[in-house]
């Protein structure tokens, strides 16, 4: 299982956008969008591949995308935010995921965890989440959630 690391919405988003403004080559620019289209959806970092290019092909900013991690074929709502720009220059998972490591210092999933927690932040309803991010289960929505929240009473007590 993925080491989840509990990431501030807000400031991952900054620092992608921060990113964004001077990559050191396209590549690295589609993978940033790639990670931007990640955290503003709370998707699977290969769903956010898929949408990515599906954007490219179609100029579409809202996408349906397989879900990964499904028996059954099911799809999902993707919006591509109109900062995102079109680049057909491919990018393997791989290295999106050595480029979010390098400059986020975590792992792609993260990403994902801190949408949720984001949302559950806002007091969106679990069941409204897990519709959102295509969890099957409403239990791991509440565990990483509630692990979060936990940690974060645990700091203001020590303090």
């Amino acid at each position: 299982m993925v080491r989840i690391q509990y990431l501030d919405y807000k400031k991952v988003e900054k620092k992608l956008l921060e990113l964004m403004k001077n990559p050191k080559s396209l590549k690295q620019l589609v993978s940033i969008y790639i990670l931007y289209i990640q955290l503003k959806n709370g998707t699977r970092i290969s769903e956010s591949i898929d949408a990515y290019y599906k954007f490219v092909e179609t100029s579409k900013r809202e996408v349906e995308v397989r879900v990964r991690k499904k028996r059954k074929e099911q799809y999902r709502l993707v919006i591509i935010p109109k900062i995102i720009k079109a680049i057909n220059v491919k990018v393997s998972e791989r290295y999106v995921r050595y480029v979010c490591n390098k400059y986020l210092n975590t792992n792609t999933h993260s990403l994902r965890y801190a949408y949720i927690t984001y949302l559950s932040k806002m007091n969106i309803p679990y069941q409204i989440i897990s519709k959102i991010t295509k969890h099957s289960k409403i239990e791991m929505i509440e565990h990483y959630t509630h692990e979060l929240l936990a940690q974060e009473l645990q700091r203001k007590l020590a303090r």
